[in-house]
C-alpha cells in the first residue's frame, strides 16, 4: 500500500509539472514575444551527493529489521530543454539488513539515472527555489557483504531497484550553484540472493550542490 500511494504522489506531481511546461501562462509567452532569449536549453551541472540510508531486505519470510548506512558520490545534471532534466550519479551505497543472522551489510557501486521535472520559484538571476520529483532506475555493482564480521556469499554480483524521489533546490544568484536537498524511495526489482529470497529497500535522505559549467 505504501508503494501505491508514493506512485500515486508521483504520477500527481508529475501531471503538475508536465502541465507547467507544456502550458504556460501567458505572461511567460508574452515576454517571449517581447525579445527575451530563451535561456532553459542545455545546460550540464557537475557536484556531489551524499547522506544516510534506511535500508531492509524482502526476504522470502517478510522484512527484514533496519539498516542505517551511508550514501555519497559523484552526481551530474543535464537540462534539456524547459523544466526537464537528465540526472546521472555515480555513487556508493550501503544496502542490507538486519535479522537474526545479525546485521547483512552490502556494498554497491551505484549508477542511478534519474528524469527530473522541477519548477523554480522566484526571479532567475537573483536566486530561487525550486522543488522537483525525479523517476528512474538505479544499477548496483556488488563490492563485497558481510553478516556481522563474516563475508556473505549469498548475495549476487548486481541489482537492479526503481527510484522515485522528491526535494528542493536552492539556487544561488546567477544560477552558478545549487544546493540540494532529496529524499529518494528505491525499491530493488531483481531477487539478489542466492539460496534465499531477497529484494532491497531504501530511504535516502541526501544533500548536496551541483556547478553549472556551461
Amino acid at each position: 500500500m505504501k508503494i501505491h500511494s508514493l506512485m500515486s504522489v508521483a504520477i500527481v506531481f508529475s501531471v503538475i509539472f508536465f502541465s507547467q511546461n507544456l502550458f504556460p501562462n501567458s505572461s511567460t509567452n508574452q515576454s517571449k514575444s517581447q525579445g527575451k532569449k530563451d535561456t532553459g536549453l542545455i545546460h550540464l551541472k557537475l557536484g556531489g551527493k551524499g547522506g544516510v540510508s534506511l535500508n531492509s531486505l524482502q526476504m522470502n519470510y517478510g522484512l527484514t529489521g533496519d539498516y542505517l548506512a551511508a550514501d555519497g558520490g559523484f552526481a551530474s545534471e543535464l537540462i534539456i530543454g524547459g523544466n526537464f532534466l537528465v540526472e546521472v550519479d555515480v555513487m556508493w551505497q550501503q544496502r542490507g539488513g538486519i535479522s537474526k543472522r545479525g546485521t547483512r551489510a552490502i556494498n554497491y557501486l551505484g549508477i542511478p539515472v534519474l528524469m527530473k521535472a522541477f519548477h523554480p520559484f522566484g526571479k532567475s538571476g537573483t536566486g530561487s527555489v525550486a522543488p522537483f520529483i525525479s523517476l528512474g532506475a538505479n544499477y548496483q555493482m556488488l563490492q563485497d557483504s558481510h553478516i556481522g564480521k563474516n563475508t556473505d556469499n549469498d548475495v549476487k554480483d548486481s541489482n537492479v531497484a526503481l527510484i522515485i524521489a522528491l526535494g528542493f533546490s536552492l539556487q544561488s544568484p546567477n544560477n552558478f550553484m545549487d544546493f540540494i536537498f532529496e529524499w529518494r524511495y528505491e525499491q530493488g526489482i531483481t531477487d539478489i540472493g542466492i539460496r534465499d529470497v531477497m529484494r532491497t529497500r531504501s530511504h535516502s535522505y541526501l544533500f548536496g550542490f551541483m556547478l553549472k559549467l556551461f
